[in-house]
């Protein structure tokens, strides 16, 4: 009967199978420890790249969010100093339009004056012309009254 129950029909002990079994549960917590603790260097790795990466992206979009703020700052301040430069041109040059105005009615008056004098000028110019004419026109008649009045007489002695 102790053979019998000794005898294990070629298979292993008891013993030798809870040796084993256990050396295998020992081996396979040492491989799940080393994974479980790889793992976790991983994760806190990635945790911290993670964070890294979302610190950085958190940064890029402050600073690109303050660029566009500030762009879209500096772009109101153009659009007002573009309409104050604009306001400023227009009343210069309505100012600018009046004074040319001004100059042109006070060269018109200067230039009718002129013309009112080169007129007067010329009338008296043509009426003293007139007059020589009439002159001349009238001595001429006297000297063919006369040059007729010598060949009426001549033809009559």
């Amino acid at each position: 009967m102790i053979i019998a129950a000794r005898d294990t029909e070629g298979k292993p002990g008891l013993v030798w199978r809870a040796n084993e079994g256990r050396e295998l549960a020992v081996k396979r917590t040492r491989k799940a420890r080393k994974a479980a603790k790889k793992a976790l260097k991983q994760n806190r790795r990635s945790q911290t790249a993670t964070a890294a990466l979302g610190t950085g992206f958190a940064a890029v979009s402050d600073v690109l969010g303050d660029a566009v703020e500030e762009v879209v700052t500096e772009g109101r301040k153009a659009r007002k100093q573009a309409a104050k430069r604009a306001e400023q041109a227009r009343k210069d040059g309505l100012k600018r339009a009046e004074e040319a105005r001004k100059a042109a009615r006070k060269s018109a008056k200067k230039n009718k004056k002129k013309l009112q004098k080169s007129t007067a000028a010329v009338q008296q110019r043509a009426l003293e012309a007139a007059g020589d004419a009439g002159k001349n026109v009238r001595k001429r008649a006297e000297d063919a009254r006369s040059q007729l009045g010598e060949h009426i007489q001549l033809g009559s002695n």
